[in-house]
Parts: C-alpha cells; sequence; structure tokens
C-alpha cells in the first residue's frame, strides 16, 4: 500500500494548477512521489479550523503546525493550528506573536523556529523572529534577522539552522 501523503489546500486560490477543480478541501494523496498532485486517491481529512494561505508549515515532534498566513480577504493573521497525524484532529495553539505572511520556520531539538515574514498584505517585511515551545504552548523573541526579509527558505542541515532567499519591499535575492 502507497504511503499518504497530506496535501493541505488552503485559500481557494484559482491560480493553482494540476489540481482538480473540484478540490476545495483539505486532502491526503496516495502515492509515494506523485508527479502532480490530481494523481492517486483523494481522502478528505478534516478541515483547518481557519482556512489560510501563505503560511509556514512545520513538522514538529510528530504534529504538523500552520502558523500565520492569510485568511480571507488576504488579511494577515497570528493563527496557530496544529494537526494531530494520530488522533487527527486540529486544534488551535498559542497565537503566533505577530499577525505577518510568508514567514519562514524549521523544526529543532523539539522546538519551532520561524524567520521574518510580511505584514501589511504583503507590503512590508519585518526581522522578527520567535521560537514555540511545544510543552509550555509558548513564543518567546530570539535575535531578529541582520535585515527585514519575507518569504525566506529555511532548512535544518548538520543541526544548524540555513535560511536562503526572500526578499525586501524592493528587491528578490
Amino acid at each position: 500500500m502507497a504511503e499518504q501523503l497530506p496535501v493541505f489546500l488552503g485559500l481557494n486560490d484559482k491560480t493553482v494548477t494540476d489540481i482538480p477543480k473540484t478540490v476545495e478541501k483539505q486532502r491526503y494523496i496516495t502515492s509515494v512521489a506523485p508527479k502532480a498532485a490530481n494523481q492517486g486517491k483523494w481522502v478528505e481529512m478534516p478541515r483547518l479550523p481557519i482556512p489560510t494561505g501563505e503560511h509556514a508549515v512545520i513538522e514538529c515532534n510528530g504534529n504538523i503546525h500552520v502558523i500565520a498566513g492569510y485568511a480571507k480577504h488576504r488579511v494577515d493573521g497570528n493563527f496557530h493550528q496544529v494537526y494531530d497525524g494520530k488522533a487527527k484532529t486540529w486544534s488551535l495553539k498559542a497565537e503566533f506573536p505577530l499577525p505577518c505572511n510568508h514567514v519562514a520556520g524549521v523544526s529543532l531539538n523539539g522546538k519551532i523556529y520561524t524567520f521574518g515574514g510580511f505584514v501589511e498584505q504583503n507590503r512590508c517585511p519585518h526581522s522578527k523572529c520567535f521560537m514555540y515551545d511545544p510543552g509550555s504552548d509558548k513564543w518567546s523573541n530570539i535575535a531578529g534577522l541582520a535585515r527585514p526579509r519575507g518569504a525566506i527558505s529555511a532548512i535544518v542541515l548538520d543541526g544548524k539552522i540555513h535560511l536562503l532567499g526572500g526578499r525586501d519591499v524592493r528587491s528578490v535575492e
């Protein structure tokens, strides 16, 4: 049997390709390495409590965290929604400290780290960074970025967090 891979569809965005027009909810696709999002068998899963887009999605301690992003009418949110894969349920956790979108995030040593993002509906990048402790359900400030950036890519390699790219209001680097 093929592994079920989660595909979380947020806001109804007509520009997304390779997804059947009838699919408007979070789904799982049954395929180890799908060539397109519409291959495989679709199985409906529990919906996000708050539909969002342009959010960070981070796995930590076996749970999937969906953080910040846009809600309806492209309003920045401070949402923190957590999917428990074993219970197959969503819950709301401590709100993200800053309503924003295009936040980068990773999990390292059982904690979540977030970096930058945009406020004011994608017009203004910020340099704030935060750490989330799932055990205490609390966010804390950590050292900020050297300069404001949004839409950054973040990965963990050899136990270290690496940030790549992103943009400010004037350029894409």
